[in-house]
């Protein structure tokens, strides 16, 4: 999806987490749908590193989503 700058999902809106110098998106990437799943480990890595690029820089993941904690490396 992303082919150039035109592409990408402008997502200004992000705050600080808690007290640190770190800004999340408010927009983010939930652990269910295609990281709900089993054994999708490319497509879900595709989503994942499409979401980043795209500027989400807030992930949501816990164990009930299945295999979403290894998708995302943790």
């Amino acid at each position: 999806m992303t082919n150039g700058p035109e592409n990408k999902i402008k997502f200004a809106k992000s705050k600080f987490f808690q007290n640190s110098d770190k800004k999340l998106t408010l927009v983010g990437l939930g652990g269910e749908g295609i990281l709900r799943t089993t054994g999708q480990k490319d497509q879900a890595q595709a989503v994942i590193k499409e979401a980043y690029e795209q500027g989400i820089t807030y992930f949501d993941s816990a164990r009930v989503y299945m295999d979403s904690e290894i998708y995302y490396g943790i």
